[in-house]
């Protein structure tokens, strides 16, 4: 890393050049040169203007990190890399504070010990690191490689030396391997048969059940350690459970033939277009997402149906599709979407990612998250997968192999990065002791601050996160 070098005292003032080399003192040279008087008065204590508009940042954004990290894949201890990119992390600056902080957490295993931070500001860039007031060295923007784990301070200069303005930043990170998830089991009269699929509406959980082939729907509010179900009703139209989806306040499905219904309670089903479908996909803020055969197409009002941009279609994901839309944290304007599923073609389960946007400058195609030597840790291939965002991450489970001719329920998978990697934490994020080894149909779905795995059978478990 190229250093310069300029020695301050707490208000900023030169105090000299450091006689490490011989480089450092030329550029004092050349800077005092160009810019007489800058250094020797830059900042004196009444001349200190922390809210000018002449030397401040406007904005800040950092590389990619990668780290080792050790985990468990498939009851088997790995180390290896993990990639955080920079596009994902973003920061908000406090101008009044003159503080800089990461919006969300990074993981506990996140290495942040050499961060190349990209700085656009108005003025000359200045960092130190530690507590010593007086000395700073000129920061090359985005080339730089700065420790994080120990304050980091930037001071902008204004071009005439006037005015400076100083910021800390902080790149937040979890103290903890990882926030643990406590399972508490539900009492409930649930009557439940067979597969079925659980979706959240506004607090309430929707229940669409197979039982054999004569499709049910119960519903149940509560958040605590009961919940309220009510009693299981007859589904009016032959729709697919597995495909119901939720979409601008209404379920849609599709039934046999793959025509399209849309419901206001989940009972009551009315056909809507007469276009058919292989399969419903997923559905964010704006669109509904389905494949039609050909394409992956989308509506914004379930009639008028166009081409969504996506390759690589045969690894879309089979039905049942599990799916989660959220907002950036920075721009709620625009959605994350993931999608994931099984796929007869992939050794993996397979996901899905796009940036969902009502406006076509920002809205993204849909990209099928390849696994290969690049990135070697997709979410293993699961019979019956269902995913659910909780608390900021991706979460997973399905029936795995276990080595005979069944497959059954083992490990929660955790996303942090939108479906590019899973893993299986080494604590916190657990499978219920009672589902390990089980192999009746179990959905899972995230309602307020409540994580529920409902089983065949009518059992219930609540999950809270903890620290």
């Amino acid at each position: 890393m190229q250093i310069e070098e300029l020695c301050f005292d707490d208000k900023f003032h030169f105090l000299g050049k450091n006689h490490d080399s011989m480089n450092k003192i030329s550029y004092l040279l050349l800077l005092v040169l160009t810019f007489p008087l800058l250094l020797s008065s830059c900042i004196s204590s009444d001349e200190e203007n922390e809210g000018t508009p002449i030397c401040m940042i406007s904005s800040f954004s950092v590389g990619d990190i990668t780290s080792s990290y050790s985990t468990t894949v498939n009851g088997k201890d790995t180390t290896y890399n993990r990639t955080i990119s920079g596009e994902s992390i973003y920061f908000n600056i406090d101008q009044l504070k003159g503080e800089i902080t990461s919006v969300d957490s990074l993981p506990f295993w996140a290495n942040i010990t050499r961060v190349c931070p990209t700085v656009t500001a108005i003025g000359s860039v200045y960092f130190r690191q530690g507590n010593d007031e007086s000395n700073y060295f000129r920061l090359i923007s985005g080339s730089d490689s700065l420790d994080f784990s120990q304050p980091v301070y930037l001071r902008v200069v204004s071009s005439d030396g006037k005015y400076s303005k100083r910021y800390k930043v902080q790149l937040n990170k979890s103290i903890y391997e990882t926030d643990s998830l406590s399972w508490l089991e539900v009492n409930s009269n649930l009557s439940l048969s067979g597969a079925h699929r659980t979706l959240n509406r506004d607090g309430i959980l929707y229940v669409f059940a197979d039982n054999n082939g004569n499709p049910t729907l119960t519903t149940a509010s509560g958040t605590g350690t009961t919940l309220s179900w009510n009693t299981p009703v007859a589904l009016s139209a032959a729709i697919d459970y597995r495909s119901v989806t939720l979409f601008n306040g209404a379920f849609f499905a599709l039934d046999a033939e793959g025509g399209l219904y849309e419901s206001a309670d989940g009972v009551e089903w009315n056909a809507i277009s007469g276009k058919t479908f292989d399969r419903l996909l997923s559905a964010d803020a704006g669109h509904l997402y389905a494949f039609d055969g050909v394409n992956l197409v989308e509506t914004a009002d379930g009639s008028s149906w166009s081409v969504s941009e996506a390759s690589d279609l045969s690894l879309l994901p089979e039905m049942p599709v599990s799916y989660a839309a959220y907002a950036f944290k920075t721009n709620t304007s625009l959605q994350n979407v993931v999608m994931v599923g099984s796929n007869t073609q992939s050794a993996y389960s397979v996901a899905w990612f796009k940036v969902s946007s009502s406006s076509d400058e920002s809205d993204q195609p849909w990209t099928y998250i390849n696994i290969s030597a690049d990135n070697p840790y997709g979410l293993p291939s699961m019979e019956d997968v269902q995913m659910a965002r909780f608390k900021g991450r991706l979460m997973a489970i399905g029936k795995l192999e276990d080595g005979t001719s069944s497959s059954s329920y083992a490990h929660v998978f955790v996303s942090e990065d939108n479906g590019v990697t899973w893993h299986v934490p080494e604590s916190g994020y657990k499978m219920v002791d009672d589902l390990k080894g089980s192999t009746l149909p179990l959905t899972m779905t995230a309602c307020d601050d409540n994580l529920w795995l409902i089983q065949s059978g009518g059992k219930c478990w609540r999950g809270i996160k903890s620290k």
